[in-house]
Formats: C-alpha cells, structure tokens, sequence
C-alpha cells in the first residue's frame, strides 16, 4: 500500500505542476492526465477533457497536414518529438507550444500512451514583433542617409548628380565628363552595368571598392522616352561599409536579447523547480527511507526509487547552482576542473549525451585557480562542448574527450571530438561573427544542430579578456580538438 502512496504521490506531484503543461494520452488519444498547468494554459478543467480525444486542442491546419499524426508515428518509433505546435485555448485563442513528447510503457516495455510536456511560447512571438519594429525604425534612419546620385547621356557624359555625388568625386567638375573616367578608364567599360540594365530594362545592382576601402553598392536604372529610345541611365552608389557593420551590430543585438530572455526564462524556472519539487521530493524520499527502515525486505522495490530521487535532487541542485553562478558578473576565485564537471553533469540532462556518447576525461587535479567571472568560462567552455557534439551529430562513433593540464604558465583545456572535422579553407573563419556551417534554425531538417554564428565569435571574445588563445586541429571524417590557453600570471589575483 505504501508504494502505491509513492506513486500516487508522484502523480499528484506531475498533476499539481502549474508552469508546465503536462497531457498523457492512450492509445486511441483519449486523455488520461489533464495537469493544473494544462488546466491553466488551455483554459479546460480536467473533468472537461479526461477521457475525450486529445485532437480538439490541435489546430485544424496541422491535423489536416498530418503533422501531429506524424509526432504519434516518431513517438512509436522511440524517437522523443520536440518542437513548436499550435493549441486553442478554450476562449479560442490560439496559443504558440513548444512540445515534448515521449512515449508511455507498461512493466513489459509495451507501448501503452504519450506524455506531452508544453511550454508556452506565445510571448517570444511578441518579442519577436518588437525586434522586427525596432528594425524598421533602423531602416528608416538608414533611408534619410545621402546617397551619391548621378545621371548619365546614352553617350556615358555626365548630365547631372547631387551634393553627395560632388563632394564624393571632388565637385561640379564631374559633369559633362566620362562617366568611365571615374573609374579610372579610358574608354567605355566592356562590362558596362548600365548597358546590362537598359537591355534588361531593370536595375542590377554590383559593388565595387574605391581606393580608400569604402564599399559601395551600385544600381543602375534605365530613364526611357515615350518611344521606348534611352534618355539616360541614373546610377545610385549606396556607402554599405557601414552599413554592413550596423546589420551584423544589429543581429548581435537581437540574438543577445533572445538569449538574454531565454537566460531570465531558465532562472525563473530554476526558481520554480527548486521552489516545487524539493520539498515534496524530500518528502518522497524521506518516506522511502522510512519505508525501508520498516520493510527490510522491499529494499529491491525501494532502492531504486530512493536512487532516482537523488538523482533528480542532484538535477535540481545543478540547475540552480549554475544559474545563481551565471546571474553574477563579480570575478571569482575559479576551479575550472569543477567548472568543467558542472557543465558536463549539466549536459546529462540531454539523453542523446548520457547514453550516446562515449566520454573520456582526464582532469589535473593540480590546476591551479584562476580568476574570473564564471559565466565567461562556463559560457565559453559550454559552447565549444556543444559545438563538438553537434559536429558528432551524423558520426557512427561518439566520443567526446576532455582533458585539462598545466605548466609554469598557462593552463590548458582541451575538447575533442571524432565529428565530421572542419574543411581546411573554413578553419580562418570559424570565429567571425555569423559564420556558421550548420543550418540555420527554421531550416534544419528534423533534429538536425542549428547554429547562429555567434558562439565560437562569443567564446574569443570572452576569453580574450584573460588574455586567453584558442587553436583548432581538425581532420576532415576523423575529427576537431579545440585547446583553450589560458595564462596564469595576469589571472592569478583577484585585482586583475
């Protein structure tokens, strides 16, 4: 009877969670758990919905697409489904989830149902909207910017242009001359844009660099009589050095504010979980304890319920210690060899690498502390892990290596993988902004890596604060190690 307790307990625990929405359904999709985090989100009371089929919180468009039949078919397969679906609310409003769905198994490992587990996402659409305005506003000002104009004859003179055309080319003495003599030529370009955009009647914009650095993206527009004859062709030099700048400027700063929502999201949530699931896994735990003490003999039943929860203790407590470190931005003094074994216990939270991937560490218990803000490292050291098991993704063999070590001067971290390697001509632009190699998100292919760029540009960033280098050695079909240096001396006080 006690066990039973145990599992009512539990399920009361799963029921009771009011951040997330939690949906199990049998076989022929009839609800079987309906929790007060589902009750809060969708508007429906579990009396409303256990027992009916689940489809009526699905949008119509996506059943008839087949996609949630196709989410069922990857669950039965064994695959874990993750990823954004549309549910109605009861008062019809639609709501934007983020779905994790696994399957549900007897005793015997049969297949009895699903277990859905949403998180509402509606919000980031709306941010995303105010990122989107915010970037209209940009354009905007980008648009009142000068541009150099200019209007040439069917014979390449120079008719007329603006100020900013006579300030660019050294004044009115421009006019009536050469178009082609601007660019340093003698006789008309063979290559002639213009030409190109009269016979194809539309603009065809090329860039070209001037002597002193600046790009310049040019249109040409063709100016008809009424008779169909060239009148003219006006040519429009848009500066976009800057302007380039401003847009990878700009894109940083829409990913960072992402990122720094998703940040405030995983600190509430730490908040929630320590706050709603410690004390009744205590109770659990203690109660088993207990139970144990009393019923020697159900030790093979207890035992393993006892591990669990301390290992789901062990989950929280990580998730909380790590986002409570990376909400300060104070230097610490920092064991980096405990640094390492925080993110990678972290990591364990992802099936695929607890049980996927072979590991191998090799920690200097020597190493000696350095210090520094522990959100740079953690930050950092995370990226390039991530980047090495997603490089993994496709590899019939995973194996993720990470060894620390030390001499007089520098401390040494080393991550290594046996991914697909990196190209040799790709290797000089791994740490420029926005380079990626993986797709971007939206458009990778089931659970393919996606990738913004901005990581591996992020981790040299950050890094080069201590004064710290990062090398790469890869081999295409073998695989990539990434060494971090990081020198002792100017990290060893608590003034630097």
């Amino acid at each position: 009877m006690e066990l039973k307790g145990i599992e009512a307990t539990l399920r009361s625990l799963l029921e009771s969670s009011t951040e997330t929405s939690i949906i199990a359904v049998d076989l022929d999709q009839r609800i079987t758990l309906w929790n007060k985090g589902a009750e809060r989100l969708l508007g429906y009371s579990a009396e409303e919905v256990l027992g009916r089929d689940v489809s009526f919180i699905y949008l119509e468009e996506e059943l008839r697409s087949g996609r949630i039949s196709e989410m069922r078919d990857r669950v039965l397969r064994g695959e874990t489904f993750r990823g954004e679906v549309g549910q109605l609310r009861k008062d019809g409003k639609v709501l934007r989830i983020y779905l994790t769905v696994t399957s549900l198994k007897d005793e015997d490992g049969r297949i009895v149902g699903f277990l859905g587990i949403g998180q509402d996402i509606t919000e980031r659409a709306e941010l995303q909207e105010k990122i989107l305005h915010a970037k209209r506003e940009l354009q905007a000002m980008f648009d009142a910017i000068p541009d150099v104009i200019f209007m040439r004859s069917p014979d390449f003179k120079i008719i007329r242009a603006n100020n900013a055309a006579f300030s660019y080319f050294g004044g009115r003495k421009i006019l009536w001359t050469p178009c082609y003599g601007l660019r340093g030529f003698s006789s008309p370009c063979p290559d002639c844009p213009g030409n190109e955009a009269v016979s194809a009647k539309k603009a065809e914009p090329f860039e070209f660099q001037d002597r002193k650095g600046k790009i310049f993206r040019v249109y040409q527009y063709p100016v008809l009589r009424a008779d169909g004859s060239l009148y003219a062709v006006i040519s429009l030099m848009q500066d976009v050095t800057e302007a380039k700048l401003l847009q990878e400027k700009q894109r940083e700063l829409e990913l960072r504010l992402i990122q720094e929502s998703k940040l405030s999201a995983v600190g509430m949530l730490a908040s929630g979980i320590a706050h709603n699931i410690n004390n009744p896994l205590t109770s659990i735990m203690g109660r088993a304890q207990l139970l144990l003490m009393d019923h020697p003999e159900l030790e093979e039943d207890l035992s393993p319920i006892i591990h669990q929860a301390k290992q789901i203790e062990a989950i929280v407590h990580n998730l909380t210690y790590k986002t409570r470190q990376e909400q300060t931005k104070k230097k610490q003094r920092l064991d980096l060899n405990h640094l390492l074994k925080q993110e990678l216990e972290f990591l364990k939270a992802d099936l695929d690498f607890k049980h996927k991937v072979e590991k191998e560490y090799d920690f200097d218990e020597s190493l000696p502390p350095i210090w520094g803000v522990y959100s740079d490292f953690s930050q950092s050291l995370l990226n390039i892990i991530r980047n090495a098991l997603d490089a993994m993704y496709k590899s019939e063999r995973k194996k993720l290596t990470v060894r620390t070590y030390h001499d007089e001067e520098n401390i040494y971290i080393e991550v290594g993988d046996t991914g697909c390697g990196i190209p040799e001509e790709v290797l000089p632009h791994i740490f420029e902004p926005f380079f990626t190699t993986k797709p971007l998100a939206g458009e990778a292919h089931g659970d393919e890596p996606t990738g913004t760029g901005l990581g591996l540009s992020t981790c040299k960033q950050l890094l080069g604060g201590y004064r710290a280098e990062i090398s790469v050695k890869s081999k295409l079909g073998e695989g990539t190690t990434f060494t971090v240096k990081i020198p002792i001396g100017p990290n060893q006080y608590e003034e630097s």
